[in-house]
C-alpha cells in the first residue's frame, strides 16, 4: 500500500512540472512538399521552412519591436495551438480549367509573455 501511495506521489509530481502544450509545432503542406517548423528554445521563437526536404530557411529567430512596450521576442510560452485543414474547391467561368483547389493546412499558435504585462501574441 506505501509502495503504490509512493509511486501515485512521484507519477504526480512529475506530471505537475510537465507543460502540456507542445514546444514545437510543425505544419506541413497537404502534399508534405513544404513544411514550416515552429518552436521556443529557452521561451523565444524560432521558425524554419523546407521545400522538398532542402531548407528555405533555417532555424531563424522571429521576434517583433515595438515602438511602445519594447520588444517580444523572449520570454514567451505557447498558450493554445489550433489546427485546421481545408479542401474546397471552385468552378471557374473562365480559364484554361473548369476548377480551381483551395487546399491547405494551417496552425494557429497563441504566445503569451510570462512576465507582466503578459502580451499575447497569436502567429
Amino acid at each position: 500500500m506505501i509502495k503504490r501511495l509512493y509511486l501515485g506521489a512521484v507519477v504526480a509530481a512529475a506530471l505537475w512540472g510537465c507543460d502540456s502544450i507542445e514546444k514545437t509545432v510543425i505544419i506541413e503542406s497537404p502534399d508534405s512538399q513544404v513544411v514550416v517548423t515552429f518552436s521556443l528554445a529557452e521561451s523565444s521563437p524560432r521558425y524554419a521552412v523546407s521545400f522538398h526536404g532542402a531548407d528555405i530557411i533555417r532555424d531563424s529567430p522571429l521576434g517583433l519591436e515595438l515602438r511602445e512596450g519594447g520588444a517580444l521576442a523572449a520570454g514567451l510560452m505557447i498558450t493554445d495551438i489550433k489546427r485546421k485543414s481545408h479542401d474546397e474547391t471552385w468552378n471557374l467561368v473562365v480559364g484554361k480549367s473548369s476548377t480551381a483547389r483551395d487546399h491547405y493546412n494551417e496552425a494557429t499558435i497563441a504566445l503569451q509573455e510570462k512576465a507582466t504585462p503578459h502580451r499575447r501574441l497569436d502567429i
